[in-house]
């Protein structure tokens, strides 16, 4: 039976990946339409992992519920500021939201999967990792498209409206999550930790940052309107939601992660490197649907290999977004140089499919597990 407190957890997820998922998948082209440029878009895309790994350095102790209650208010606000931006502090406004969403990451994600994985055990890692990873892939079936016609239809302030109200909702269930205790952070200990695992951290980091960026970037190259633009990221989300939950509990099972981590990451690789290259947008289309399936079944064992190495769960979430946040601004960088030296952001993505070769690499040279043990 699932306990009450999980589920209690996992509706505060529903509901804030749902206004997350809502009003970011027409974010860039909002602002494209504003008239932003693709640079300075780029630009705020790159600064939003900032406050997400500085933040660390800062913060020594969180309380859990003050915590995820504060990045839901923060994110629910900063959704709004969207809506309507000041005449004549456009940049400095978009570029505030930014600072105050990469701190919104880090004392809402690191508090949230720190409770999240302590419902798990060594076993089922990559189970949990699959639960918690699979939620976003089934909104994104759906919502892209709803924003896109909700964004015709009304406008897009109606849109980010809606996804505050969204955000904003899953406060109700933070009471009911379990126990209210403080987290305490030490960066030192927490680096100390995960030494053997910094660099693989970083380069899952590096993907993430130059797909957040770029992806929605290009698209815009080739879908203008709301509801094609949506439909576009709809159809991407169709692909890899279920194969994410059965490859990891098969995986789990096994205690053979690699059996399945080497074919997908190496996948990964080449499916982004081709993307790079797709200048049609039926081909487009082709590669990031197949990004989208392989990423959906390597996500699950990415967060998975932090949580078998383990040595204390809260130090390890504390590195892994650092590590994660600072690898996403390097891909943010790595996005900007593509589009300063070629006007186009989507090169950038033969470095994103070359960070998967190396974490393939990574993984044998350093033989970071063969084996899972077991709780019992």
């Amino acid at each position: 039976m699932i306990p009450k407190k999980f589920l209690n957890l996992y509706s505060i997820q529903f509901l804030y990946s749902f206004g997350h998922i809502f009003a970011f998948s027409l974010l860039f082209l909002y602002l494209f339409k504003t008239g932003f440029s693709n640079l300075e878009i780029a630009v705020f895309s790159t600064l939003r992992f900032v406050g997400a790994f500085m933040v660390l350095f800062f913060i020594k102790t969180v309380n859990f519920r003050r915590a995820i209650t504060t990045g839901i208010v923060l994110k629910s606000l900063y959704l709004t500021a969207f809506a309507c931006f000041i005449a004549g502090f456009e940049a400095i406004q978009l570029y505030t939201i930014a600072i105050i969403a990469g701190i919104v990451i880090f004392i809402f994600w690191t508090p949230y999967n720190i409770r999240f994985f302590g419902f798990g055990n060594n076993g089922n890692n990559a189970f949990m990792g699959s639960v918690l990873f699979l939620l976003w892939p089934m909104l994104n079936v759906f919502l892209p498209a709803a924003a896109g016609f909700m964004a015709r239809d009304f406008g897009f302030t109606a849109v980010f409206i809606v996804a505050a109200a969204a955000t904003l909702s899953s406060s109700v269930f933070v009471k009911h999550t379990g126990k209210d205790e403080p987290l305490h952070f030490n960066i030192k200990k927490a680096l100390k930790n995960t030494k053997s695992l910094r660099t693989i951290i970083l380069l899952e980091g590096i993907f993430e940052g130059i797909m957040w960026t770029a992806v929605p970037l290009a698209t815009i190259t080739f879908l203008t309107s709301e509801v094609d633009y949506g439909l576009f990221f709809s159809y991407v989300g169709l692909f890899g939601a279920l194969a994410a939950v059965v490859l990891a509990r098969m995986s789990d099972n096994m205690k053979k992660r690699t059996i399945f981590i080497y074919p997908t990451v190496i996948l990964l690789g080449i499916s982004t490197m081709l993307a790079a290259f797709s200048n049609t947008l039926i081909l487009w289309a082709i590669a990031n649907a197949a990004i989208a399936f392989v990423w959906a079944l390597v996500s699950p064992f990415q967060v998975a290999i932090v949580l078998d190495k383990s040595k204390n769960l809260v130090d390890s979430m504390a590195a892994r977004e650092f590590f994660m946040n600072l690898g996403r601004f390097f891909g943010g960088i790595i996005a900007i140089i593509s589009l300063l030296l070629f006007g186009l952001s989507e090169y950038s993505l033969v470095v994103a499919g070359i960070a998967m070769f190396l974490f393939a690499l990574l993984i044998h040279t350093k033989k970071l597990y063969f084996e899972v043990a077991t709780k019992h």
